[in-house]
């Protein structure tokens, strides 16, 4: 009985190491090599496209439509071909919009 619970012990143990081996993959995937993904959205001045989907919960189709039809909306930023939203300036302008 003593050998049965020794052994479902340590299947519990190298179950739980592979859980948390899988854990610290996704954390190192997720936080990339901008190192910048621990900073909260609120605390951001710009945001990406999708960063912006998550914080305003907007589809990104719908803030690339919003883009494309404006481009020279006072809340947008280009640096080439990339578009980075700005944050307080969007959230303005949404608080003035009813329908986009």
């Amino acid at each position: 009985m003593e050998n049965r619970n020794s052994t479902e012990l340590e299947d519990k143990v190298i179950e739980l190491e592979r859980c948390i081996a899988m854990l610290t993959a996704l954390v190192e995937k997720s936080s990339g090599s901008e190192g910048r993904h621990d900073m909260p959205f609120y605390m951001k001045h710009l945001l990406s496209i999708d960063e912006a989907a998550v914080y305003f919960s907007l589809g990104e189709n719908k803030l690339r439509t919003l883009i494309k039809n404006n481009p020279d909306a006072d809340y947008l930023l280009h640096s080439g071909k990339i578009v980075k939203i700005k944050r307080q300036m969007f959230a303005d302008y949404l608080d003035r919009t009813n329908y986009i």
